[in-house]
């Protein structure tokens, strides 16, 4: 239910002050740096991560190599170039003009307050007594 009025308020918002600032190009900004990125670089970690080293011992894809590294790692590694180099143009790129003034601090914003929303609701489930590093601080056994 929260996530549905946060929805629809932002969706009310976007049309009716924000649509100039956040054009697709923020948008899938947002999502090379929310989603893409971080996930590249836990694939490129991921093998030599001491936490997950039984899930990673097991895995078929350990086996798969190129150049003596893992597979995933370069694959990673082509992921994240590309990332940064699809970040690189939709915030320099003189022909679309998306990165404005408005737009980057919608932008900078979001960032900044959902590491806020993270942070607070982590510490509202520590006084009630959840640990949500304990919760989620380890892969689930398969």
């Amino acid at each position: 239910m929260l996530a549905f009025c946060l929805g629809e308020a932002l969706i009310f918002i976007y049309f009716a002050w924000l649509a100039d600032q956040m054009q697709n190009i923020i948008v899938t900004g947002m999502q090379v740096t929310s989603v893409f990125i971080p996930t590249a670089i836990a694939a490129l970690l991921f093998p030599y991560t001491k936490r997950v080293k039984g899930v990673w011992d097991s895995s078929p894809y350990k086996m798969w190599k190129f150049l003596g590294l893992p597979v995933v790692v370069w694959g990673a590694a082509v992921n994240l170039f590309y990332a940064f180099f699809l970040l690189y143009y939709f915030i320099f790129n003189q022909a679309a003009k998306q990165f404005t003034g408005p737009s980057v601090v919608v932008f900078v914003l979001t960032w900044v307050l959902g590491v806020a929303w993270y942070f607070i609701w982590k510490a509202r489930s520590r006084s009630v007594g959840v640990d949500v590093s304990l919760t989620y601080g380890e892969l689930p056994p398969e």
